[in-house]
């Protein structure tokens, strides 16, 4: 745990995710070839070749999703968003139970996200989910998977785009996405 805390450290000192030192190099290496799809789908668009963007982009959207179900604090933010959801319709008792498996996988990335998590509790019974969105927030930013969520976003919305025939917007939109994860990876 102390070794967690210390790589956690000095990722937030770096500017790095926290949790991004222990993503597992399976996954690592599926971040890896995702964005080296969208790369090439951004290559494709650029040469007028739709449909192999399309393609390219249906495989990084596949293996960004893959990471997003599998990372370290994927089962936090699964729990929050299953605790928000039940939290406004009123169904206190599931919203507790999902707060509690996400305070139990918060802590074993971060004791503060479980506290976080466990003070939300109260409010959410009552349909409050102010601070399950402040909590998500959180937990994405320091697992460094709002980033990987995001490109999955853009990459969904471009593939929707060109399926539309919307060239020019989707490729606006994949050019915002960095062309490697350097940036949500340890280098």
């Amino acid at each position: 745990m102390r070794a967690l805390l210390f790589l956690s450290l000095l990722g937030a000192l770096a500017g790095r995710p926290l949790a991004a030192a222990n993503l597992p190099a399976a996954l690592e290496a599926k971040a890896k070839e995702a964005f080296a799809e969208i790369a090439k789908a951004k290559t494709a668009l650029d040469g007028g070749h739709t449909a192999t963007s399309q393609s390219l982009l249906s495989q990084a959207e596949t293996a960004l999703k893959s990471i997003l179900t599998q990372a370290p604090g994927s089962k936090v933010l699964n729990n929050v968003d299953q605790a928000s959801s039940a939290a406004k319709q009123g169904d206190a008792q599931q919203s507790n139970s999902a707060l509690s498996q996400a305070q139990q996988e918060a802590g074993k990335l971060d004791p503060s996200l479980a506290s976080k998590v466990d003070a939300a509790k109260g409010p959410a019974a009552q349909g409050d989910t102010s601070n399950l969105g402040a909590v998500r927030q959180e937990t994405a930013q320091k697992t460094g998977l709002d980033k990987i969520e995001s490109a999955y976003q853009k990459v969904s919305l471009a593939r929707s785009l060109l399926s539309a025939g919307n060239t020019s917007k989707a490729k606006g939109l994949l050019d915002e996405i960095v062309s490697s994860p350097s940036g949500v990876l340890p280098h």
